[in-house]
């Protein structure tokens, strides 16, 4: 059998039907050794003090427990008690506004995609690009530069490649001689056998491509010896069109393409014939040579 002491002189303690019923007091000395305090103070709770000193809250449940959490309101919710649950308040605007969130370093963001307007403005009117890292930057074409690209279908080099020039020289010579070098330029009745008299200068850098002959004889019709076309540059460099040139014929065509005939601004051209060594001659003999040169 137990038995338990109350002092109850000291309105301490009180014995009230079932339970017992404790005064409200400041904390009390350190009791004797193998004693301690059970005690009531003005906080509304229950405290055990032992014969070290040491003071428990016994409606915490022991040391480390949460009592009570604080914050800003419609913020954090707490369901209380002594293991309360910490949540976000579903009135919180954070919840739905990145604007109140402050600073994101880490993570992946998979809400709504965030309007460009949002983030840190650019150049204004610059063409976006990326730099080295990835990043969006401005490069130094303008919005206006971009449009003139509109409506682009194909690589723009090489339509600007395709985009080349003419020149066109002609000739005439009533009697063609065998074996004789005829030279010819814009005017065509200055053509003859002496060559640098009938320059056509190129304004450009350029390369010679192509050319597209025509001989019309308006007399004898020659036989069928082939002679040969040629663009003389400055005066010096022969370039091949077509050693297939006859005058067997009213009409006569040629063409050399596939050409590499490099020219510097500055430069020159002729068109030079050199015929072959005929059995029959022609004569009134009329011609075009047109050059096709790509700018360089």
């Amino acid at each position: 059998m137990s038995y338990v002491f109350v002092d109850i002189t000291a309105n301490r303690v009180e014995r009230h039907h079932n339970g017992l019923q404790l005064a409200e007091m400041t904390a009390p000395v350190t009791p004797a050794s193998g004693w301690g305090h059970l005690y009531a103070k003005s906080d509304g709770k229950i405290y055990w003090k032992n014969d070290a000193g040491t003071e428990t809250d016994l409606v915490a449940g022991g040391a480390g427990a949460v009592t009570s959490v604080s914050g800003t309101a419609n913020r954090i919710t707490s369901s209380g008690g002594a293991t309360p649950v910490i949540d976000i308040a579903a009135t919180y605007v954070g919840q739905t506004s990145i604007t109140t969130l402050g600073t994101v370093s880490t993570g992946v963001w998979s809400a709504t995609a965030i309007a460009r307007n949002k983030i840190a403005a650019l150049t204004a009117n610059k063409a976006l690009v990326t730099d080295a890292s990835g990043f969006d930057t401005t490069s130094a074409t303008t919005d206006t530069e971009i449009g003139y690209v509109s409506g682009v279908t194909s690589a723009i080099q090489t339509q600007l490649n395709k985009k080349g020039f003419t020149i066109v020289i002609t000739g005439s010579q009533a009697t063609i001689a065998d074996a004789t070098n005829y030279y010819s330029g814009a005017v065509q009745n200055n053509s003859g056998a002496t060559a640098d008299i009938n320059r056509i200068y190129i304004p450009i850098a350029c390369t010679l491509v192509a050319g597209y002959g025509f001989i019309v004889n308006a007399g004898t019709l020659g036989t069928g010896e082939s002679g040969t076309f040629y663009a003389r540059k400055n005066n010096t460099t022969d370039i091949t069109i077509s050693e297939s040139v006859t005058t067997n014929a009213t009409a006569n065509t040629f063409n050399g393409t596939g050409l590499a005939g490099s020219f510097a601004a500055g430069d020159y051209v002729e068109a030079k014939w050199l015929t072959p060594t005929y059995a029959t001659n022609p004569s009134q003999c009329r011609w075009v040579l047109t050059l096709y040169f790509i700018p360089t």
